[in-house]
């Protein structure tokens, strides 16, 4: 352990007066004394911007405005820190303790352990009693198994199944558990149940509002356009709550002429579909607008829009909402479908992303250490580089392979630039990501973009700039990531 040598207050003034006072210069009279000249240098400007004689005073006798400063840098540090720390767990704050505590763990050499819990709403015994046991936790591959199984049996049903189900299903596997023992295993496996949203009712005919009589009375074959339209109201969940669509279908051609959303259900939704159809189509007066008995299609503002364009309002007997919006069926159905379908793939883009990472943070580490660089672009470089060893003779290679010296092409009349022959877009773009990152959160990059623009440099000149600074200090990383993936394989 290396000791720190003290120097006492009468020794630091005799010093600065060797320098102040005697003539010499900093880096002689440093000399002379066998101290740092930069030691010396803050010795001076202690002295010098303490006009009361009170310099040097030493541990323990701070000023009040010294300690005052003192403890304002702590607060600022420990402000600092508990901002990063929920930059990085914010998204955990809703999750499992387990989600947390594995959190904890990964970062316990970065952050305390303590502000980390604190922060994240868990206590510290809690925390250190899952590490006791998940260390005390012995391999038992029945119990993996039946884990495995439980997951499978989950993904297999869209995650539809409670444990009395997952029981069932783990019996006919062989597994034979209770109810309460698959519920354990649920919890464990990380598995919960996707309720079945409640039904939503979109038709409201319980009102005073005056209702049309049914001019349309199940007609539903026409001669011609734009001669009868139908609209129904229905909805969709999305991740944001239930999305209100509104929808008006020419019976003639089956095709939809009006739609309009709203996260409400108000008469407006159905006018602007109408609307809509009356901007695109321009129907003639007469035409027949079939709708149900809903408030929406009773509203003052709905009867005033079709008594302004000369329509006949026709609306459904009571009780039977489906009479004239039978296509809506269809329509409903396949949008039903096309959000499944974007759910699975949602689900299936996770997976990768999460394979991706995986991925990068054992053959990309250091590039991964790097501000501004994720799992897709660490990748999409590395993959570069890796598939063009010949172009990685020095920094200008990389950054012609990447696109990042681009060759002036212009026409006279405009400026513009086009990439290296044989120049790489993925990496390109890889490069444009990183930057923009760093342009939104890095206060040295922010900086020097002030800076370049201060001096009348483009947005555009300052991102290729900033892309052939990135390539230099990315060269060497990649190419220390690349021999130890080669070293591994």
């Amino acid at each position: 352990m290396v000791i720190r040598k003290q120097y006492s207050k009468e020794f630091k003034l005799d010093a600065v007066s060797l320098a102040l006072d005697q003539g010499y210069s900093i880096a002689e009279a440093a000399r002379s004394l066998e101290i740092r000249a930069n030691m010396l240098s803050r010795w001076i400007k202690e002295y010098q911007a303490d006009d009361n004689g009170q310099s040097f005073r030493g541990n323990g006798k701070l000023t009040p405005e010294q300690e005052e400063i003192r403890r304002l840098k702590v607060g600022n540090k420990q402000l600092k820190l508990e901002r990063q720390i929920l930059k990085e767990a914010g998204g955990l704050l809703r999750e499992r303790n387990e989600v947390k505590f594995s959190f904890i763990t990964q970062k316990k050499k970065t952050y305390p352990v303590g502000l980390t819990c604190q922060l994240l709403g868990v206590s510290r015994s809690a925390y250190y009693d899952y590490v006791q046991r998940k260390g005390n936790r012995r391999s038992d591959p029945y119990h993996e198994g039946m884990l495995d199984a439980v997951r499978d049996i989950a993904k297999s049903s869209h995650y539809t199944y409670g444990s009395r189900r997952m029981r069932k299903a783990l019996h006919e596997l062989n597994y034979l558990v209770g109810r309460w023992k698959a519920r354990r295993l649920m919890k464990e496996a990380g598995v919960q149940v996707k309720h079945r949203k409640k039904y939503k009712v979109t038709t409201k005919s319980n009102h005073k509002q005056p209702v049309f009589e049914n001019k349309l009375n199940r007609q539903f074959d026409v001669v011609g356009p734009d001669q009868a339209y139908v609209g129904d109201i229905t909805y969709l969940w999305t991740q944001e709550g239930w999305l209100y669509l509104a929808v008006v279908i020419d019976l003639f051609s089956r095709k939809v002429v009006g739609w309009s959303m709203s996260s409400r259900m108000k008469a407006h939704l159905v006018c602007d579909a109408l609307q809509m159809a009356i901007w695109q189509r321009r129907p003639e007066s007469g035409l027949i607008v079939h709708s149900d008995r809903g408030s929406q299609y009773a509203s003052k503002e709905h009867r005033r829009l079709l008594q302004t364009h000369g329509f006949i309002g026709s609306m459904s007997r009571k009780g039977n909402c489906w009479e004239g919006s039978v296509l809506l069926k269809t329509l409903t159905a396949t949008l039903r479908l096309l959000a499944k379908r974007w759910l699975m793939l949602s689900a299936e883009l996770k997976e990768l992303d999460a394979t991706l990472d995986h991925l990068t943070s054992q053959s990309a580490k250091r590039l991964r250490n790097q501000f501004g660089v994720g799992p897709q672009t660490a990748a999409i470089l590395i993959a570069v580089a890796g598939d063009n060893p010949e172009r990685l003779k020095n920094e200008a290679a990389l950054a012609a392979l990447c696109g990042a010296s681009p060759l002036q092409a212009s026409s006279g009349k405009t400026v513009r630039h086009r990439l290296n022959r044989g120049g790489d877009r993925s990496a390109n773009n890889a490069l444009w990501a990183i930057a923009m990152v760093r342009m939104r959160s890095e206060s040295r990059t922010q900086a020097y973009v002030m800076r370049r623009t201060a001096q009348g440099m483009s947005n555009k000149e300052i991102q290729r700039c900033l892309k052939r600074y990135i390539v230099r200090e990315l060269y060497p990383l990649i190419l220390a990531d690349l021999s130890d993936a080669a070293t591994i394989t």
